[in-house]
């Protein structure tokens, strides 16, 4: 099976490499590459049936940015990110370059390189007044408390792994062989060939 997948890749690698398309967003599409293996899979037998692929015809911005800022409300640093790119351009949301900065700075203080990067550009950008606002509520936002059922997840009953079983303990490494004294003889010439 795992070769037939791995021949069914290749093929499919190479054939859609002829039909990629650019999008607006300037990146392949992802779409006919699926396409592309499903039928592979179909013509090979993996699959009884070409499963449905739908094309995403367009992006729904609006709905990204509400997600991505319930995620940054929680301190996930990507949506941070995510949220602060939507505020500078104005893509889903009003343009602000105030509450991008914000929310490159919050990312930025969890870390994030590309944030720190952004948030400095940002900055030099914003009038004083604007950078002053936007320092201070950084330093004033607090992410919101996760529901404990979110992080902790009991273990079901035998533990997470019951099917594998324990890896045996290591033996332990036999001790090193004890050398005899020898008696000091006339010492090897490495110059002389043998």
């Amino acid at each position: 099976m795992r070769a037939i997948i791995s021949r069914s890749w290749a093929f499919a690698r190479r054939r859609v490499s002829g039909v990629y398309h650019w999008c607006d967003s300037g990146v392949a599409s992802w779409y006919d590459f699926a396409v592309a293996i499903a039928e592979e899979a179909v013509s090979l037998g993996v699959l009884a049936s070409s499963p449905p692929i739908l094309p995403i015809t367009s992006a729904d911005y609006p709905t990204a940015a509400r997600w991505f800022r319930r995620a940054a409300d929680y301190g996930v640093t990507d949506s941070q990110y995510n949220l602060a790119i939507l505020f500078a351009r104005g893509i889903g949301v009003e343009q602000s370059m105030a509450e991008a900065y914000k929310w490159f700075a919050l990312a930025a203080r969890d870390g994030d390189a590309d944030s720190a990067k952004k948030r400095d550009e940002i900055g030099g950008r914003l009038d004083q007044q604007a950078l002053q606002a936007a320092t201070q509520a950084v330093q004033a936002w607090k992410a919101e408390p996760q529901a404990e059922s979110a992080v902790q997840v009991k273990a079901p009953p035998g533990g997470w792994d019951s099917s594998a079983t324990p890896a045996p303990a290591p033996a332990p490494a036999p001790a090193p062989a004890k050398r005899k004294a020898t008696a000091p003889g006339p010492k090897l010439d490495l110059a002389t060939p043998r």
